[in-house]
């Protein structure tokens, strides 16, 4: 318990023993306006105006106490509430990102995968060219060496 709760605690424990003297004042008034009552003599009991006035300005504070009190409960009770849901959200919010990241892996190691065949068949073509490159040079050089050997029949 921290120690804002403890004072409030305090405090609230102080209201209620002044209601509590206050109301017993008050009930033990009334109970001898009822013996007065019931029996045949009457009974006055004074309490000095100052000190009446006193005792319900004292109630008036104790209760104005314990509504700013209550008030002081349930704002922090709102405020976790608030906080309660914003990190819902936010988990909300993560598990959506963890699902997206993942996805994004497979699509990574998918394009990974096509990426691989692509350079397995571009090295390929590249290595069917060259040995057409090679065939055609070789037939260029026996192409050039039959005319050479038809030129040099012919001007013998």
């Amino acid at each position: 318990m921290n120690q804002a709760n403890r004072r409030l605690l305090k405090l609230l424990f102080g209201c209620v023993l002044v209601l509590l003297l206050a109301l017993s004042v008050r009930c033990s008034i009334c109970t001898a306006a009822e013996r007065a009552r019931t029996s045949t003599q009457e009974v006055t009991v004074q309490i000095p105006l100052s000190k009446l006035v006193e005792l319900n300005d004292l109630m008036t504070s104790q209760e104005q106490k314990i509504e700013l009190l209550e008030q002081q409960l349930t704002e922090p009770q709102t405020t976790l509430k608030e906080q309660q849901n914003l990190i819902s959200e936010l988990r909300r919010n993560l598990q959506e990102a963890q699902n997206s990241l993942s996805k994004s892996e497979l699509i990574i190691a998918e394009q990974n995968a096509s990426l691989q065949n692509l350079s397995a068949t571009m090295a390929q073509e590249q290595k069917r060219i060259k040995k057409i490159e090679r065939q055609r040079l070789i037939w260029q050089l026996v192409a050039g060496g039959m005319a050479v050997t038809l030129i040099r029949k012919a001007a013998q």
